[in-house]
């Protein structure tokens, strides 16, 4: 069975931030807290969107990621929270018997707050070019 993902390209991002580290070595932290902020509207989003079972500790697990050049938003761990890919992806077979349908939580807060989040990540732009006197 293979995974369905969206991806979104920014168009010019690394020579932006090859420009950046020119004028200011600081550039590089605040891009990141650029991607931080848009990944974040959609983890919110996100975590309120997860199902949350017995104990919750999927909706918890939801978090935003990012670095210079990406952001991500990212739900379970192998160790506390194995089951969170199968949840979002569903899949077919137990060994029980029957199959479970995929709950895209991640997926549906992204399509219903993507204009939100590429708002916030224009906001920071405009703040890093401010900042920056370029």
């Amino acid at each position: 069975m293979g995974m369905a993902a969206e991806a979104y390209k920014v168009v010019g991002l690394r020579n932006l931030q090859k420009n950046l580290r020119k004028y200011d070595k600081d550039m590089a932290k605040e891009l990141r807290k650029a991607n931080l902020r848009a990944a974040r509207v959609i983890a919110d989003q996100a975590e309120k969107n997860a199902p949350k079972g017995a104990t919750g500790k999927l909706a918890r697990s939801v978090k935003a990621q990012a670095g210079q050049t990406s952001a991500s938003v990212k739900a379970g761990s192998p160790s506390r929270v194995p089951y969170a890919n199968p949840v979002h992806w569903g899949w077919n077979i137990r060994p029980q018997g029957g199959s479970n349908p995929p709950m895209p939580f991640i997926q549906r807060a992204l399509k219903s707050h993507h204009d939100e989040m590429v708002q916030e990540y224009d906001n920071a732009m405009e703040e890093l070019k401010r900042n920056s006197h370029l």
